[in-house]
């Protein structure tokens, strides 16, 4: 458990193990896929709500890409449930509406960029015009006409988003979009699932890198060993502030803080206050202490970064 951190694990307690199609844009309740004896995702419910960017988040081998390719119907659940806009997985009127990029794109390299999004507009039935828009969308339409064996392998990605855009889809899947990038080719890729985020369609990603899902995503659930460690907003994972303060009189200063509904603990080493408190709390308190005449000498915050938060979730397991 992450101190000051509340997790949030089973959100789902849904009678006979059938999730609710209002819930959420996807909804999985004790999702479970089974190697032999190797449960590689175990009883896995998390709902990823309309509008959101949602991170999937755990090591590699954890089961990310195992449950994306259950999300696809791409793999058949061993046992449990799961509604991907409010159908079953791998259904044609489902599909439609999901766009996805899971592992590597598959792309012609011999083709351009263009006609590779051509084939598939084709086989799709979206209109020609689409293609130059999503080229536009993900910085790819100055080397539409270039062949793909020239990209480099952020551009790659990039085509591989670009073609899950085709279909103007509802949804978009994720599977490491940032894998293998340099950091320009990461902040680029990072930028752009920001932007798709922010139109009105629901992303889920999956990734192993703390700190990118940190600055994308709105919520996440963590898995370790095919099982939820967490669900919950980044914000509420990280959990509260650390604000630590030097003032005089110190036993004022305590006091006072003691009273304030904002405030969650005071501990004190020595001639400091250690004081846990919400992420926005630390100026209001620095201004009711200096207006009930406390002097403040020094004052510095501190949170917990998510990837903290993951090392601490796992490492009791890790032991």
């Amino acid at each position: 458990m992450v101190p000051n951190g509340p997790t949030i694990t089973g959100e789902l307690d849904l009678p006979g193990g059938l999730p609710s199609p209002r819930s959420g844009v996807i909804v999985t309740d004790r999702l479970t896929k089974a190697y032999g004896a190797r449960d590689a995702v175990h009883d896995l419910s998390i709902t990823v709500q309309r509008g959101e960017v949602y991170g999937l988040l755990g090591p590699n081998g954890a089961g990310k890409t195992t449950t994306l390719r259950m999300l696809l119907g791409l793999v058949r659940p061993s046992r449990g449930s799961v509604l991907v806009l409010d159908a079953a997985p791998g259904t044609t009127g489902g599909l439609r509406r999901v766009g996805s990029l899971v592992e590597e794109p598959a792309l012609y390299p011999y083709l351009s960029g263009r006609d590779n999004l051509r084939t598939l507009a084709r086989y799709s039935g979206v209109r020609a015009a689409r293609v130059d828009e999503v080229l536009d969308l993900v910085g790819l339409l100055p080397r539409a006409r270039d062949k793909v064996k020239t990209y480099s392998l952020g551009m790659r990605q990039r085509l591989g988003v670009a073609a899950a855009l085709l279909k103007d889809p509802e949804l978009l899947i994720l599977d490491e979009p940032t894998n293998g990038l340099d950091p320009q080719g990461m902040a680029a890729m990072r930028e752009l699932v920001r932007d798709v985020g922010t139109d009105g369609r629901t992303v889920l990603l999956s990734s192993h890198l703390l700190a990118e899902v940190e600055q994308i995503c709105d919520r996440v659930g963590v898995i370790r060993d095919g099982r939820l460690v967490a669900q919950g907003p980044v914000s509420q994972l990280r959990g509260a502030l650390t604000v630590r303060i030097d003032a005089e009189p110190v036993e004022r200063a305590r006091r006072l803080l003691c009273e304030r509904d904002d405030v969650e603990s005071v501990d004190q080493d020595g001639a400091t206050l250690i004081v846990a408190a919400p992420a926005d709390a630390a100026a209001a308190i620095n201004t009711a202490l200096v207006g009930q005449g406390v002097t403040v000498s020094h004052l510095s915050v501190q949170q917990q970064s998510l990837e903290d938060v993951f090392l601490q979730m796992t490492a009791a397991e890790l032991q």
